[in-house]
């Protein structure tokens, strides 16, 4: 087996592993609290046990997406399996969702017929026992994850630590339902409902969003970006569009800039290593296109160095491609790049960039079109 299918397997098994061990804690702490929630009546016992249940399912998740993901592409899905795990947990977050609501509803039914849990101390330790046990696990998942470098399992360590600060409520309203009259249980009991109902839409809305093909991580986008830039023959990067097809399955393209004036040998051979390197530091299959530019020529030159320039106090929210003088007609046309907020002020920019072109070209008109960046 050579090294990079031994180091895959490894990466596969720790996540098993970790995924497994989630699960079967995940299973064994909501399933006692759901018995002691029906024992004691307890609303606020019963909706942790709920978030317990439905992290299960989040465990699944993880535990499938090291498996599935992994499965190699075939002839109906050429770009892998990954987008398995977004589908199943849109799955269990709708199920999440529905539960959650259950919950709420219950627990308005308490506060009306002002129905009391009864304590149980045994209950109670059960309670602190959870937290310990999540704390542990969010430990487990941050340590595990370190090697594993799995996005799933940075969420469950997430997840595991919110679920100390829920649990510590619920214990807390189960504790002052002795001393107290007041539904504080089934209050509680809402707040922990609304809280799953709140995470469940996040992770559909998350969810969705992936599948319809959301932007990606902008610090890893700003990553590549500076990756192929920092090759000395690129004199601009543009248009960068990463496609998430999941866990370790990114498809990326971008346009890279070259002196027209090298040979097809010279640029292959840089697009060939930025494309390696692109794979081996980020797992992302990158593809580079070449876009000639004619460097040589002075004026040409003057124009570039002055938009950029123009643009430079904007830093990486504001960039240029596809930059072209038409002495004939003294017009010069270009792409500006611009973020969302940036877009509100193009006109300003714009009139900058006409300032700049004309310090050094006098006369030229500036047509541009705008892309988001």
């Amino acid at each position: 087996m050579s090294d990079k299918k031994e180091k895959q397997y490894n990466r596969e098994r720790e996540g098993v592993i970790t995924a497994a061990v989630g699960l079967a804690l995940n299973l064994l702490l909501g399933s006692i609290k759901l018995i002691f929630g029906f024992i004691t009546g307890s609303m606020s016992v019963m909706s942790d046990a709920v978030n317990n249940l439905s992290d299960v399912g989040t465990s699944t998740v993880t535990l499938s997406s090291f498996a599935l993901s992994g499965k190699k592409a075939d002839r109906e899905h050429p770009y892998g399996h990954g987008r398995y795990e977004y589908i199943a947990t849109l799955l269990v977050s709708l199920l999440i969702i529905v539960v959650g609501v259950e919950l709420i509803v219950s627990s308005v039914k308490s506060i009306i017929n002002f129905e009391k849990a009864q304590y149980s101390l045994v209950a109670l330790i059960i309670l602190l026992i959870s937290i310990a046990v999540k704390f542990f696990m969010g430990v487990m998942y941050t340590v595990r994850n370190k090697k594993v470098k799995s996005d799933t399992l940075k969420a469950a360590s997430f997840d595991s630590f919110s679920d100390c600060i829920v649990t510590s409520l619920v214990a807390l309203a189960f504790g002052l339902s002795t001393v107290t009259d007041f539904p504080v249980d089934a209050v509680c009991g809402i707040a922990a409902a609304a809280f799953i109902v709140f995470g469940g839409l996040k992770i559909v809305l998350g969810t969705i969003n992936k599948l319809l093909g959301s932007g990606y991580d902008k610090e890893v986008e700003n990553k590549i970006l500076e990756l192929v830039k920092s090759y000395p023959l690129v004199k601009g990067v543009h248009d960068l569009m990463v496609h998430d097809y999941g866990p370790e399955h990114k498809v990326a393209s971008v346009d890279a800039e070259f002196d027209r004036s090298l040979s097809f040998s010279e640029v292959h051979s840089v697009v060939d290593e930025i494309e390696r390197t692109a794979y081996l530091k980020y797992k992302i299959n990158l593809v580079v296109h070449s876009d000639p530019v004619d460097t040589s020529d002075p004026e040409f030159a003057a124009v570039r160095h002055a938009v950029i320039a123009a643009l430079e106090p904007y830093g990486r929210d504001a960039s240029f491609h596809d930059l072209e003088l038409h002495k004939e007609d003294k017009q010069v046309s270009i792409h500006l790049q611009l973020t969302p907020e940036l877009m509100r002020e193009r006109e300003h920019i714009l009139s900058e960039v006409i300032e700049a072109v004309n310090s050094v070209c006098e006369g030229y008109t500036v047509d541009a079109e705008y892309d988001f960046g």
